[in-house]
C-alpha cells in the first residue's frame, strides 16, 4: 500500500537567542533565531514522516508557520510514489494556489512557509527511498534535475 500525506503539523520554534546576543551581527543586533517547523504525516501505518524547516529571526516567526499551515494543505491527498516520482509536480503543485500565489510564491512570508514544506517533502523522499537527500539527488539524470526547477520567472 502507497502511503499517503494525511496530516501536516507545523510548530513555532523560538530560541531566545538575543538575551546573551548570541548570533548578533551588525544588521541583526537582536535576533531571536527561530524556524516555522514542518511535519508531514503519512497513513496506512507506514510510519514514514517528513520533517522541514525555514528560519526566521523572531518576530513574524507565526507568520511563516501560518504561511507554512497554508501552503502544506495542499499536501494532504499526495502519495509518496507520486512524490517520489516528481517533487517538481509537488512544488508547482504547492505554488498554485491562486489565491496564495497572489501573496507572491516567489517572495516573503509565503516562500518561508514553502520552503519548510518543501523541505519536509524531501526529508519524506529520502526516508521513503532509504537514501540521504544528497543521495537522492546525486542519482536523478540531469534532465529530473532540470525539471526540479521552476523556470517561470
Amino acid at each position: 500500500m502507497d502511503p499517503t500525506i494525511v496530516d501536516v503539523e507545523t510548530v513555532d520554534l523560538r530560541f531566545p537567542t538575543s538575551r546573551e546576543l548570541d548570533g548578533s551581527d551588525a544588521m541583526n543586533d537582536a535576533p531571536d533565531y527561530s524556524a516555522a517547523y514542518v511535519v508531514l504525516h503519512t497513513d496506512g501505518g507506514s510510519g514514514l514522516v517528513g520533517h522541514g524547516f525555514t528560519f526566521t529571526i523572531g518576530r513574524g516567526n507565526e507568520l511563516a508557520v501560518a504561511a507554512a499551515a497554508a501552503i502544506g494543505a495542499r499536501a494532504r491527498g499526495w502519495s509518496v510514489a507520486e512524490l517520489v516520482a516528481d517533487p517538481g509536480a509537488f512544488s508547482r503543485h504547492l505554488q498554485a494556489d491562486s489565491q496564495l500565489r497572489w501573496l507572491g510564491p516567489a517572495k516573503g512570508t509565503i516562500q518561508l512557509g514553502l520552503a519548510a514544506v518543501v523541505n519536509a517533502a524531501w526529508d519524506l523522499i529520502g526516508r521513503a527511498t532509504g537514501k540521504p537527500v544528497w543521495k537522492v539527488l546525486a542519482d536523478m539524470a540531469p534532465q529530473q534535475l532540470v525539471d526540479l526547477v521552476d523556470w517561470r520567472y
